[in-house]
């Protein structure tokens, strides 16, 4: 019998939800070791928006939320963003869809 909870964590983003949003989207991610975790938001020409999550993660499962804002607070205009989960030696992207 093997037990599930051992089972190997892949890296990676998952998925959002909503995807198109409007007010927020939640981003599931996930680790396969512990380590230092950076998820972004850039625009489609690849440039920072915002840093939603910078700290050290343990391994498993993980959640960032993003409802639109810039680093300064400002509401970003509709369009395509991407996600991006960066870790010291791996990064996935994701396209978010935000529409006001």
């Amino acid at each position: 019998m093997s037990d599930v909870s051992a089972a190997p964590v892949a890296f990676g983003l998952k998925g959002s939800f909503p995807n198109p949003f409007n007010a927020s989207a939640t981003i599931i991610y996930s680790l396969a070791q512990a380590g230092w975790g950076h998820l972004t938001v850039h625009d489609i020409t690849g440039r920072k928006i915002r840093t939603l999550v910078s700290t050290r993660h343990e391994s498993g499962p993980h959640q960032g939320r993003w409802d639109g804002l810039d680093e300064h607070g400002k509401q970003v205009a509709s369009g395509v963003f991407l996600a991006r989960l960066q870790m010291e030696t791996e990064s996935h992207t994701l396209k978010l869809t935000f529409l006001r």
